[in-house]
């Protein structure tokens, strides 16, 4: 076993911005203070500018000067950026690569970095498949986890994925942390007078990228049912829209529902961020499918509950009546069902014990040791 572990981290990192980033600039600062060294690789440019709505890919108001720890190396774009970095990697020291994964274009890249690196190649894996499936190419997803040394999963759902498919690789099934906030909570009315909430009724939260697979269509067609017990219930839907915004306004309009959906499009600043938790009484995750999703640890660090589907290993890191509340059949009535069991039955003390609980276990110490362990103890052995 290594003395010293050395990491060589590909990643989207800060002051890009999305879940990705966040996710790799946490661990990659837990890694630091857990003793591992790490080169942190990131990206000039993930996406064509046409892909993401010619929306900047920087966090709103964030200091655009990369970490000087951190080099944006790669042009997923440009195949000699790719082979650069491996080559890069190669005339360092010894080491082992870590490469995180959650879409197929990633896929050409890695086997790449696998084959040029001459280092062993360990995917952070946190999803199996692409959400839009567009982007599944699953012949070139088994020639990167065929070259792989070794799989690191932030769920159980996408660990038995992997092992099924690749029942010889060496895979582990680990957790998403949770995210402390920087920004403070403020009670929430004063949060709902600030983004503009009127009404004494529940707040309902819908937080993130707004994509098909997340299904912010059935919540919508769940809100009537809601409103019947709760009729000044609000729901606040904060996010990015990767679908027709008009499309969502003319649904609320169609079901008789857009006096209690307020919209704030547009990907959220820290600030903002702490606004929309604060105003809410839980978190709401409808999605058709997921591996998992830092909305619910983002939800967990603001000591908001949350109501998700079943979906892929979503309910993973719920606990359900002490975290929040796990539905587990399809369809906008059960949903309406589960966030009615939740906000009538709910011990709102007993929950914020129980995340306050969740979060102390799930801490990104834990995940930066556990990562650790596995890098030193089944790869590099």
């Amino acid at each position: 076993m290594p003395d010293s572990l050395h990491i060589f981290f590909i990643s989207p990192f800060f002051p890009l911005k999305g879940g990705i980033a966040r996710f790799s600039t946490s661990l990659r600062n837990a890694l630091l203070r857990r003793g591992p060294s790490v080169d942190a690789y990131s990206f000039i440019r993930l996406y064509p500018r046409l892909f993401t709505g010619m929306k900047s890919p920087f966090e709103p108001g964030a200091d655009r000067q990369q970490d000087p720890d951190i080099l944006a190396l790669i042009d997923l774009l440009n195949p000699l950026t790719w082979i650069g970095t491996a080559f890069r990697i190669r005339r360092s020291r010894s080491g082992v690569v870590v490469g995180a994964y959650w879409t197929g274009l990633l896929a050409p890249l890695y086997i790449v970095v696998r084959k040029f690196s001459g280092r062993p190649f360990v995917l952070l894996m946190h999803n199996y498949s692409s959400h839009e499936p567009w982007l599944n190419a699953s012949w070139l997803r088994r020639m990167m986890i065929r070259s792989a040394d070794g799989v690191v999963t932030l769920s159980r759902h996408v660990a038995g994925q992997v092992a099924g498919a690749h029942p010889d690789k060496k895979v582990i099934a680990l957790f998403h942390p949770v995210y402390e906030s920087a920004e403070a909570l403020c009670s929430p009315d004063q949060a709902r007078r600030r983004i503009g909430l009127g009404g004494g009724g529940p707040v309902l939260l819908f937080f993130g990228y707004v994509r098909r697979y997340k299904g912010l269509d059935i919540l919508f067609e769940a809100i009537p049912d809601l409103l019947l017990r709760h009729p000044g219930l609000q729901l606040v839907v904060a996010g990015q829209f990767y679908e027709s915004l008009q499309r969502y306004r003319d649904l609320a309009i169609r079901l008789g529902i857009d006096r209690n959906v307020n919209f704030f499009p547009g990907f959220a600043s820290r600030q903002e961020t702490a606004l929309y938790f604060s105003a809410a009484d839980a978190v709401v995750l409808p999605y058709r499918m997921a591996s998992q999703s830092g909305v619910v640890q983002e939800a967990y660090g603001f000591q908001r509950p949350v109501v998700v589907t079943a979906a892929g290993g979503l309910g993973e890191a719920v606990e359900h009546g002490r975290t929040g509340w796990i539905v587990d059949r399809p369809g906008s009535a059960a949903l309406a069902e589960g966030i009615l069991d939740f906000l009538d039955t709910a011990d709102r003390e007993k929950v914020t014990s129980s995340i306050a609980s969740y979060c102390r276990e799930h801490s990104w110490d834990r995940l930066a040791s556990a990562v650790d362990g596995f890098l030193q103890e089944e790869i590099l052995a």
